[in-house]
């Protein structure tokens, strides 16, 4: 289905089923119906948004902006001239080049690799702020969660 610009990271509303396309060139969020998969919205972004990762309620959408060094936080519950639609809602400055990004189980915290500044960046979900940043190995850019 036709997208934005080079459309790079993928994700699914757990809720809707509405596939979520960030696309790097043209700095935008796609929105596609799940059984047409045609675009019904379209959200403007940071510059190259590379992944898209929804919260485990399926509230927020967290989309790293590998050249902003940012990640743009995405309502996808947000309500707008009386539809509902994604909506960029926050920015949050983080490392240099963020890429994989996973949320902790309860959905309280983000977390962000960055992939030049050699750290993980720690996102509170209530206040959309960075609250902690750990060092790493060279280049982090896969992540996941594991709890002991």
């Amino acid at each position: 289905p036709p997208v934005g610009e080079e459309p790079e990271g993928i994700g699914v509303d757990p809720d809707t089923g509405e596939v979520l396309v960030a696309n790097q060139e043209d700095g935008t969020l796609s929105v596609l119906d799940p059984e047409t998969l045609e675009q019904t919205n379209r959200a403007l972004l940071g510059e190259t948004p590379i992944r898209v990762v929804l919260s485990p309620d399926g509230r927020y959408a967290f989309v790293p902006n590998r050249e902003s060094n940012d990640v743009s936080v995405v309502d996808t519950e947000f309500v707008r001239d009386g539809e509902r639609r994604p909506w960029e809602i926050a920015r949050v400055p983080v490392g240099i080049w963020p890429g994989g990004t996973v949320f902790g189980p309860d959905g309280e915290r983000a977390f962000v690799a960055n992939n030049k500044t050699n750290d993980i960046s720690v996102l509170d979900v209530e206040s959309f702020e960075e609250v902690e940043r750990f060092e790493t190995q060279l280049h982090p850019d896969g992540i996941a969660y594991l709890a002991r």
